[in-house]
């Protein structure tokens, strides 16, 4: 238990950063990690800042990384049900 309540603060502390910078980085982290809050999250802000999100490096690396297709595809299939 104490685990999980450990987790649970640092997934907080994490969607606290999310910022335009850090979306894309820490919505891969939440995927990968299996954050379904953080992930949620900082989908719900991509969503919401797509355009300045898209000129950032952390989504540059989302692209370029050739392990995030499924993250991407979550992405495109989100934003095509708004």
């Amino acid at each position: 238990m104490y685990a999980a309540v450990k987790y649970g603060v640092v997934e907080s502390l994490l969607i606290d950063m999310i910022s335009v910078e850090y979306a894309a980085t820490l919505f891969k982290m939440g995927h990968r990690l299996s954050m379904t809050t953080l992930r949620e999250a900082a989908k719900e802000f991509i969503a919401k800042n797509i355009s300045k999100v898209k000129k950032t490096q952390g989504w540059k690396n989302l692209h370029n990384d050739p392990n995030s297709a499924e993250i991407l595809l979550e992405l495109k299939q989100f934003s095509s049900i708004r």
